[in-house]
């Protein structure tokens, strides 16, 4: 009987006894309990304030990368409207004075990406062997327009600035046998203006370097002519000022002076993001990540713009590098 109430004592002072605890800790907790509340509040609006502040650098920093493509771009068709002019103000242009024009714009030091600005005539077939016959009296007896072959119309390089080795396998091709600058050619005809074209492997590569290509060709037509509408343009075309594109030099170029951009992107001919039309990929990163880490890569931020320039347009896919 003793020790059936004893043991109820024991009980019983043990409820006291965590009762005691509970009342005396349970502040310690409750205020423990809301710190952590609001410390997870806090962190969770303040990591939300950070990404949406990474977002929008992120987004600055694409559009400013934009605006130097675009600005790049016009001042290349503000060279070529300016040979344009040089056809303009002259009855003859000389391969001299094509030269001097293009030496003192000084394209290989203040316009990187440039392969040269040329002059390209347009043929008829029964105009095709005076014209070659002319090119090899000022002395160049291996001239010929090529490809071999018959066609209802022709196009001659005729001058290239500068006049490299590499500049110098594309003297006499005809651009018009080939079918992304015969596109590009014909719609710079009909419309009177700038045009680029696809993507293309330009006569210039030698295998060393590969790079992807393409053309800006700006119209030139025959002095005074009427031009008010398609079929007059069509009529009084006699040639076009142009210039042929590698695209990493180019791209390299226009990003010269940004050190650690937190932005990379690669560039696809057309609308779509197709790996065939795929015009420019960055080159791997080995500061940051090794080639396999690079391939798995997944950026942070990423978003899809379209450059439209006359004639063709320019996907771009942007992400983010590991850097950012």
């Amino acid at each position: 009987m003793g020790n059936k109430f004893s043991d109820k004592g024991r009980q019983g002072t043990i409820a006291k006894n965590v009762w005691v605890f509970f009342r005396s800790t349970y502040s310690t907790w409750l205020i423990f309990s809301l710190s952590l509340c609001i410390t997870f509040i806090a962190w969770t609006i303040t990591s939300k304030s950070n990404q949406n502040h990474s977002h929008d650098l992120f987004t600055f920093e694409v559009a400013q990368t934009l605006q130097a493509i675009e600005q790049r771009m016009q001042g290349y068709q503000q060279i070529l409207r300016g040979g344009i002019g040089l056809f303009k103000s002259s009855k003859h242009v000389s391969r001299q004075e094509f030269y001097d024009y293009v030496t003192n714009l000084e394209v290989e030091k203040r316009w990187p990406g440039i392969q040269g600005i040329g002059y390209a005539v347009m043929l008829t077939p029964d105009e095709k062997k005076d014209f070659v016959n002319t090119v090899q009296l000022e002395g160049f007896n291996d001239f010929n327009v090529f490809p071999p072959g018959e066609r209802d119309k022709y196009s001659s390089i005729l001058y290239l600035e500068p006049f490299t080795a590499r500049n110098q396998r594309a003297f006499g091709y005809d651009m018009y046998s080939e079918k992304a600058r015969h596109i590009a050619m014909d719609i710079a005809r009909d419309n009177g203006n700038v045009a680029l074209s696809a993507k293309v492997k330009l006569v210039q590569e030698n295998g060393d370097d590969l790079q992807n290509g393409f053309l800006m060709y700006p119209p030139l037509y025959r002095n005074g002519a009427p031009i008010e509408n398609i079929a007059q343009r069509q009529k009084e075309l006699i040639g076009y000022i142009y210039s042929p594109f590698r695209i990493d030099n180019l791209i390299n170029g226009i990003l010269l002076s940004i050190k650690d951009r937190p932005v990379n992107f690669s560039i696809y001919d057309g609308n779509s993001q197709e790996e065939e039309d795929l015009l420019y990929t960055p080159k791997l990163d080995p500061d940051y990540l090794s080639s396999s880490d690079q391939n798995q890569f997944q950026p942070f931020f990423s978003m899809v713009k379209t450059i439209e320039f006359p004639g063709r347009n320019w996907t771009i896919n942007f992400h983010s590098t590991p850097a950012f």
